[in-house]
């Protein structure tokens, strides 16, 4: 098991939802690390429809909020709520990439978080690799994401390779 180290999650899914695997692995890293899990960027563009809306309120909420502190079993975990520009939508990559990375490093600095090992559920924000001073990269493919909605577009499908 790991041991004192700085481990960021990058889920495939918002905390509060029924715990799937971020949820449990991160529960787990806990116990012994500190973790700052990142809620899921989302595979899709919210649609107008009344699940949509109350998600991206919610999110709105959280980001707002910032950096929250959960106790979680025999340990903690920092949780952020990210809040991207049409996560799939090629002219807003970059913006969303730089946006990410400046809130990344400054969440990096004020947790205290060194040489972190990122672990990835999605693939979208691969695109930071190597400019957070991470020590291991893992991806932690759960599902063939080619079946689901969001997951059949070019972007999605590259950030993976």
């Amino acid at each position: 098991m790991l041991k004192g180290e700085n481990i960021i999650v990058f889920s495939s899914a918002d905390w509060r939802v029924s715990p799937t695997s971020p949820q449990h692995i991160s529960s787990n890293f806990a116990k012994e690390n500190k973790v700052l899990f990142i809620e899921t960027f989302g595979s899709r563009a919210p649609a107008l429809e009344p699940v949509h809306i109350e998600r991206v309120g919610r999110r709105l909420r959280n980001w707002l909020r910032g950096v929250r502190r959960l106790k979680v079993g025999e340990g903690e975990i920092y949780i952020y709520s990210p809040i991207t520009l049409l996560v799939n939508f090629r002219p807003f990559l970059f913006i969303n990439k730089k946006i990410f990375l400046y809130i990344m490093r400054r969440l990096l600095k004020e947790l205290n978080f060194k040489n972190p090992i990122l672990y990835f559920y999605l693939p979208p924000p691969s695109g930071i690799i190597g400019k957070l001073g991470e020590k291991a990269v893992i991806y932690h493919c759960v599902d063939e994401w080619l079946t689901f909605h969001g997951g059949k577009n070019k972007i999605f499908l590259d950030a993976e390779k």
